[in-house]
């Protein structure tokens, strides 16, 4: 498979990753016009280095290796997995930043307890007002009943 052919397929992909949008927008980066792109596709034109440059330039996640070589993926990582973690591990700011995640993840845990208990708590004073005077209205009801009971910020009711 020639360089042309490599080159385009890596085109198509970019395409299809929505990361280039037709031969005109890709003739401008290569600072060329849409006859040129189509005499590199055709054949009649071969890749030149400052072709593949400026294409470098604007896609740093492309493989010159590929195109010209046939070598690898088309698409390089830029980081590997392994030297990525060690890069979060030795960071002090990102260390205090999973600190103030985790932090905030068991305070929306403790709301979220909280809340269950006071809709459960909202549940029986409005299940205890279905008995009661049917002549008060609901929403008189439930907020007389909620000023009468002393609870703790939790939810959790007072000894009397």
């Amino acid at each position: 498979m020639s360089e042309n052919i490599r080159f385009f397929k890596i085109v198509e992909a970019l395409k299809e990753q929505n990361l280039l949008t037709d031969y005109v927008q890709l003739a401008q980066i290569l600072e060329t016009n849409k006859a040129g792109i189509s005499d590199i596709k055709k054949g009649r034109k071969k890749l030149s280095i400052e072709t593949l440059r400026s294409m470098k330039k604007s896609y740093p996640q492309i493989s010159i290796e590929y195109i010209v070589m046939g070598d690898g993926d088309m698409f390089v990582t830029p980081i590997s997995h392994a030297v990525q973690e060690d890069v979060i591990s030795d960071s002090p700011i990102i260390d205090k930043l999973f600190v103030t995640i985790e932090k905030k993840d068991a305070k929306i845990e403790e709301l979220l307890k909280e809340n269950a208990r006071l809709e459960e708590r909202l549940r029986l004073v409005e299940h205890d007002t279905d008995f009661g005077d049917s002549a008060e209205t609901p929403a008189s009801t439930e907020s007389s009943l909620l000023q009468n009971i002393p609870v703790t910020s939790a939810g959790a009711r007072l000894k009397e």
